[in-house]
């Protein structure tokens, strides 16, 4: 690869390497913690919850997958850089999309993302009412999509789309090509575009979900206290984990746009996901902190598996269908 004749690699000429490297092996510790509470809530799901529904069951075990190969992948990565290219300080710059680990890694935390975003999505549909649901959830719907496509072509397009573009085509899929044709780490700032959109098609889907969930939670209030406090509960922590997360998609949009090198975005990057599979399965286990509160005794139908319910009149010119979910059912202690 031909490069200018005053190009000079950073590590050559002095960029210490725990202002690049080591940044991103931080990223990736706290990574893997988080990939081990992932695996301590999973193991607590399937211990408290064996009645659930046989595709909520599946769809944990695909999270946890998605989780697992995405540890493998940015291990590998960092394998790469700080073992093989041990002592080649020239290669630590080299970008490494042909060993597919790195982009393979971005793929699985954009659709895990997308899964998580898909679950809260469905949740949001079935507790709108039906004149406003069309509305309400094709909205928030819509920005989980455009999350998800603004990550996807990060990874497909440079595979499948690379020989239809040429200098004349879509500004934005050329930039999604160039990104990944970039042989430098240290230059991946010339292509802003498209990491930027994702982050910010994120933060919209983020601040979208936990505000419909808000919302909704808040117009279900009964005026009893136990069940309004049960509700301040869920309103909180559907705030809390849209705090968590757009405060870290916002600091690696931050990180990618003014420092020097982009390693600590890659670094956040790689732990945003983390926090996406932690918000969904604490979702689940929460449940059980509900029903276990002392304050009265209860029974749930759980709001994260109660399927939406329907009662029907026999045919005629009456006919009538009531649409019901079921959302929480309670006893004051005597």
């Amino acid at each position: 690869m031909v490069e200018s004749a005053d190009y000079e690699p950073p590590f050559v000429v002095g960029t210490p390497i725990a202002d690049t490297y080591g940044v991103f092996l931080v990223g990736i510790v706290i990574a893997v913690f988080l990939y081990g509470i992932t695996c301590l809530q999973t193991y607590f799901y399937y211990i408290s919850f064996p009645r659930d529904r046989a595709s909520m069951k599946y769809l944990v075990v695909l999270v946890l997958v998605l989780d697992t190969a995405h540890i493998l992948a940015v291990c590998h990565t960092l394998f790469h850089y700080l073992i093989t290219c041990f002592g080649k300080p020239e290669r630590l710059d080299e970008t490494i999309w042909s060993t597919f680990s790195f982009q393979a890694s971005i793929a699985l935390n954009v659709t895990t993302a997308f899964i998580v975003q898909s679950f809260f999505t469905e949740r949001i549909y079935r507790l709108s009412s039906p004149k406003t649901r069309i509305w309400f959830s094709g909205l928030v719907a819509v920005s989980v999509v455009a999350h998800f496509a603004f990550g996807i072509g990060e990874n497909l397009v440079p595979y499948y789309c690379q020989p239809l573009v040429s200098n004349k085509d879509d500004a934005c899929l050329a930039a999604v090509v160039r990104f990944f044709k970039i042989p430098r780490m240290t230059q991946l700032h010339s292509e802003s575009f498209v990491p930027i959109m994702f982050a910010v098609s994120a933060i919209l889907s983020d601040i979208l979900v936990a505000g419909a969930l808000c919302v909704l939670l808040d117009n279900s209030r009964t005026g009893i206290r136990t069940t309004d406090n049960l509700l301040n509960q869920l309103i909180l922590y559907a705030v809390n984990r849209c705090v968590l997360t757009t405060a870290v998609a916002i600091a690696e949009v931050v990180c990618f746009k003014y420092v020097k090198h982009p390693y600590w975005a890659l670094a956040l990057d790689v732990i945003i996901g983390k926090l996406y599979t932690n918000s969904f399965l604490a979702s689940l286990n929460s449940r059980q902190r509900h029903a276990d509160r002392g304050m009265g005794h209860f029974n749930t139908v759980e709001l994260t598996t109660a399927p939406s319910s329907s009662v029907e009149t026999p045919p005629g010119p009456n006919t009538f269908k009531v649409r019901f979910l079921v959302v929480l059912v309670y006893t004051e202690p005597t």
